[in-house]
């Protein structure tokens, strides 16, 4: 694998990680209001949530495939319910 290619992977997963988390530790009223999620449901949601995105940046890091494969899909998943959810209805009318 290439080396620019493999730190764009990478890069673009830890990101995508890192935003998570974001919008799941940080109240970024009015966006997420995090003040009224304190229940069990989301607490499981956000830690089930962690460990499955963390399957790709491990996969990559130690090269294993099927994490890469499968943590990859995960996180095209994500993405795509992120944009859905989050994005288009703010900029769209």
């Amino acid at each position: 694998m290439e080396v620019p290619m493999f730190s764009a992977a990478l890069t673009s997963q830890i990101l995508l990680f890192a935003y998570f988390l974001l919008i799941s530790y940080v109240n970024l009223f009015p966006f997420n209001n995090l003040r009224h999620t304190h229940t069990d449901v989301y607490y499981m949601d956000r830690s089930l949530g962690s460990i499955f995105m963390v399957l790709a940046p491990f996969g990559f890091i130690f090269n294993i495939p099927i994490l890469m494969t499968v943590g990859t899909a995960l996180l095209g998943l994500y993405f795509l319910g992120a944009v859905l959810t989050w994005w288009v209805p703010y900029f769209s009318k």
